[in-house]
């Protein structure tokens, strides 16, 4: 079973840098995900499976495989 959120639950904050431009993003994260794709990597689907309120997210390119996003 998923462990609750409180509403006293702060969130954890999450910063990005692009190593190429040094540009910097930072966000706070509650009760939610984030998902970083560098490289060839990219989200190729998405699939919600609300009755059982998970969600799965696959991800391709890694190691240069699959770097076509066809």
């Amino acid at each position: 079973m998923a462990e609750q959120i409180s509403d006293q639950d702060p969130g954890i904050e999450v910063t990005a840098k692009d190593l190429k431009t040094g540009e910097t993003q930072t966000t706070v994260v509650k009760d939610d995900y984030v998902l970083i794709t560098a490289g060839t990597c990219y989200l190729h689907h998405l699939n919600d499976f609300p009755r059982a309120g998970t969600r799965v997210l696959t991800v391709k390119g890694r190691n240069g495989r699959s770097a076509d996003r066809g």
